[in-house]
Parts: C-alpha cells; structure tokens; sequence
C-alpha cells in the first residue's frame, strides 16, 4: 500500500494564533497528507500536540546562538556566519554571500539562530513537500532542500508570503538603519524565492508585486485568508454566551493581535463617542486574542483609565475552525487597522472570519477593505485612527443591523471568499509541484 505523503509546514510562531497555517494544515490533512507543523517554541521546551484532523504540531525552541555575539566575540571567533550555514550554503550553491543582498546573513543573526534550530528536524522528517510559511524560515527551508535533494531525496518547496514584507521592513526605522533594513528584508526574499517550486499569497495584487519585483517565471498562486463557513452544527459557545451578555447589550469584537499598528487605542477612545450618539452607556468590546499579546494591558489600561474597564474584554483565541461559531453571537466586527502598505492591499483574516460569522463590519479606511465593504454594503468605513468617525460608523450599523447581515448572506462575493475554495487551490498547487506523490493521496 502506498504511504501517504508527507508535507511539512514550518513557521517563525507559535501557530496557535495562525489561523491561515491552521486551515492550510488541515486541508492538506483531510486530502490524505501526512502533515507536520514546525513552529517556534516560546520557551526552552520542545512542545508536541495533534489536531483533531490528525496533524502533527512541534514547537522548536530557539538558543540564542549567534544573536547574542558582541563584536568582540566576532573578531575573536574570526566568522561573520556560523560554520554550519556556511557548509549549507555551499551545498545550496550561495557560497561567498556575506556582503551579498542586503548582507542578511550578518544583519539577521536571528534567521541563523532559527536555522540552526529547526533545520535538522525538517530533514529528519523527509517531507515530499515543504510549505514555509512568511520570510523568517524561507533561507533555513531552501538550504534544507538543497541538502535533502543532495542525499537523493526528492522534495519540493513552496514560499507562502502572508505581506509584503519588503514594503513594511524598516520598521519605522528613519536614515541608515531604516535602509539597511529594507535593504536586507528584500535581499533575502529576493536570494530565494526563485528556487520556490511555487510561491503562494494571499491577494491578487501582492500576487502582481511579487511577480513584478522578483522577475518571477510564473504569478504567485493566490489563496485568500479566507474563513470557514458557518456551521449551523458547531456547538461551540459564542462571545456573547462566554461574557454572559443579554442579547441586547450590543457588543463589538475585534479578532488578532493588539500591535499598536492595529488601531486598538481608537477602539477604547471611541466608545464614549458611541455612548453619545446612542444614549446609553452599554456597550462591551472583545478582544480576542493571545493571553501572551504584549499590547493588551496596555489598552485594558486604558480602559480603566476611563472608567470603562468592564466594558472591554480579553477573551482566548479558538481553533480556527471554531472562530466563526464563537464570532456569530457579536453585532458588530472592527477592523480598526491604521494605514500601512500591508494593510492596504489584502483582505485580512479577521474581516473575513467576520463576514462569514454574519457580522457586518465597521472598518477602517484601508484601500481594499474598505473597497469591499463599501461595493457590497457589508458594513460600514471610518477614517482610521479616528474615535469619532469610528463611533458613527459602529452606530450606523447597530441603528440597522438586519440590513446588513442581509445583504451578507445574499452577497455572492462573501460566499466566493470561503475557505473551501482557497484550499482546492492550495491542494491543487501541491499536486502540480510533486505529481509523483500525490498520486498516492488516498482517495
């Protein structure tokens, strides 16, 4: 009988958060892979777990190795890069790179910390296809596919791009540092993702860009961050349910990380506006999110500082595919984001986990988004970073939420964003890149 492939996902992360390597996991899983996700310890122990759907999850941790040298020690130790990456990197033909695009290799020790780290498990697992998820692993997984290749093992590789990671690298960093990190982001995504047997992202214009940019053969297949339908089934309890809300207190969720680039503090300053226009002091905010987001006491400081400290609450993330179930019972989903080259060109997670939940969506005015939004009727747009424009907005939806949540379940551009959709793309790239295993895919 023909083993199953095997296909291993590897990300600079801790994947509970990742809803988008959840779902490409477990497609992949349904389909009749053998999945295995590598992701970043956030400790010194190795931790191991398996999904529902059968797919295998290892958290790395991650010595500081070559992170934590001074110059002094660099001098002394007479290397710039660690011997085992300079022997990988001659195995993968990119010896005498150092200085070479944007000098990665000596500005990012932290990429050499996380190969050194991870790239030993990737080869003992022989995958037939290997799908690195964002730019952190991209050169540990291209070097550990030119040393499996070298001992006779066949293997792929797929470059997924969630960002455009070139456009955002400096930070906000001014002068020279601020060059030198769009120097170096850009030199190491453009070393490698020609040797990608295929690249993957997530909208049609970051698919353009990266074609454009990186003189790419053929056009990165795009697969949305598209949620999972709502199933009338799931027995998950809602937000509402967990906060112990009556159903007419109104309450808003917000699903992600808490950066301030997020535009979570307009969230907080908005609600007394709402409170305002409406008449009524009531409305409660989720946060769903890690209990680990560094940003998040800050803002129920914030909270607490005017006096709405049990109106804004911090509520688990869920499984991805239990997000819409436990999103459904919200009125209203934000999308607060502040204006950045990344979020302005695709339609993120949250906003579609929202609209598949039935949420109509009060967003910001980040170009595509608020595009959507406004071409659909699925919700209502603010000027970002703006409290007031904000409240209007969330108080225009919840005067006339059923027209809304209507024109949700009717829009056949909502349902053409379902997750099944992408991931028959995603299944079907893998088949194009390693033809000779997928065949074995139990039907």
């Amino acid at each position: 009988m023909t083993s199953a492939p095997r296909l291993v996902m590897v990300v600079n992360n801790a994947v509970h958060g990742d809803s988008r390597v959840q779902r490409c996991a477990a497609a992949a899983a349904r389909a009749g892979w053998a999945v295995t996700v590598l992701g970043r310890s956030g400790d010194r122990e190795r931790h191991v777990w398996e999904t529902a759907d059968g797919v295998a999850m290892e958290l790395l941790p991650v010595p500081v190795v070559m992170a934590g040298r001074s110059f002094t020690e660099t001098v002394r130790d007479r290397f710039l890069v660690h011997p085992r990456l300079r022997e990988r990197d001659r195995m993968a033909g990119h010896r005498g790179r150092t200085l070479r695009h944007g000098a990665w290799r000596l500005l990012d020790p932290w990429l050499a910390d996380y190969e050194l780290a991870i790239a030993g498990r990737i080869e003992a697992l022989r995958p037939d296809v290997i799908h690195v998820h964002d730019r952190h692993p991209v050169p540990a997984v291209a070097r550990s596919v030119a040393a499996l290749r070298a001992a006779g093992h066949d293997v792929s590789w797929v470059l997924d791009a969630h960002e455009d990671v070139a456009a955002t690298a400096d930070r906000g960093a001014r002068g020279l540092r601020g060059w030198l990190r769009r120097r170096m982001v850009h030199g190491e995504q453009d070393e490698w993702i020609r040797e990608a047997d295929a690249v993957v992202t997530v909208s049609d214009e970051l698919a353009d860009t990266l074609w454009r940019r990186h003189r790419l053969s053929t056009r990165p297949t795009v697969v949305l961050n598209a949620a999972e339908p709502l199933r009338s089934d799931a027995a998950i309890a809602g937000l509402r349910e967990q906060l112990r809300l009556p159903a007419d207190t109104p309450l808003l969720v917000y699903s992600g990380g808490c950066a301030p680039a997020r535009g979570l503090a307009s969230v907080v300053a908005s609600i007394p506006h709402l409170d305002a226009l409406r008449g009524r002091a009531d409305t409660h905010v989720a946060l769903l999110t890690a209990p680990t987001d560094p940003y998040v006491p800050g803002l129920l400081a914030q909270a607490d500082d005017m006096g709405l400290g049990h109106r804004v609450h911090r509520v688990d993330y869920v499984p991805a595919e239990h997000i819409t179930a436990m999103l459904r019972s919200a009125d209203v989903g934000l999308v607060p984001l502040l204006r950045t080259p990344n979020h302005d060109i695709a339609l993120v997670t949250k906003y579609l986990e929202y609209l598949h939940a039935g949420l109509p969506v009060a967003c910001s005015t980040v170009r595509t988004m608020a595009a959507f939004t406004r071409t659909h009727g699925v919700g209502e747009v603010f000027t970002a970073g703006d409290p007031p424009d904000l409240a209007e907005a969330v108080a225009r939806i919840l005067d006339d939420p059923g027209t809304y949540r209507a024109r949700i379940a009717s829009s056949a551009a909502v349902a053409a964003t379902a997750w099944p959709e992408q991931a028959e793309r995603l299944l079907a790239m893998y088949a194009q890149i390693a033809p000779h295993r997928v065949s074995g895919v139990p039907g």
